[in-house]
């Protein structure tokens, strides 16, 4: 994976080359782009700019520099207007839908790891709290609380006739 550079690049030795965009896809739990190159090979680069909208099976002309085995896409592709066929726009676009259900449902998994359930049970019990006003009536709600969980903890003795 590569990440695209934050300012313009111009490097010597890129050579325009023209891309099919993939899509998006889940590598180690982030969004990264797809693009295939010439060869076929899906290439995946974590683009550092905002929001870019590529059109999933659509030609681009992406600026591309080859060093010691790897590939460095330079700058924002450009959209040529063209498209790939059919069945290669359908196979991209049914891998974007799925990388996007795993994102959504890694989000959900984050979200739900950071709720707890004890806060989610007292929300209500402070929403009561913050009406009280006068410190007596903080007093009785807290004993009145403080009851209500010792009576939870509390079990009484079993008598003796019911331990025969």
């Amino acid at each position: 994976m590569s990440t695209q550079p934050d300012e313009p690049d111009e490097p010597a030795g890129a050579v325009p080359e023209r891309w099919v965009y993939g899509g998006i896809r889940v590598l180690d739990g982030k969004r990264v782009h797809a693009w295939i190159d010439p060869s076929g090979r899906e290439l995946l680069y974590s683009h550092k700019r905002g929001r870019t909208t590529w059109a999933i099976g659509s030609l681009y002309t992406a600026e591309v520099s080859r060093h010691d085995g790897t590939t460095r896409l330079h700058n924002k592709p450009t959209y040529t207007g063209e498209q790939t066929d059919d069945v290669l726009r359908r196979r991209l676009r049914a891998a974007d839908t799925a990388a996007r259900a795993q994102l959504a449902r890694l989000a959900q998994e984050r979200n739900d790891a950071r709720s707890n359930a004890i806060d989610d049970a007292l929300d209500p019990v402070l929403a009561v709290a913050r009406t009280l006003k006068s410190g007596p009536d903080r007093d009785a709600f807290t004993a009145y609380l403080l009851r209500r969980i010792l009576s939870a903890w509390y079990t009484p003795p079993t008598p003796p006739e019911a331990r025969r």
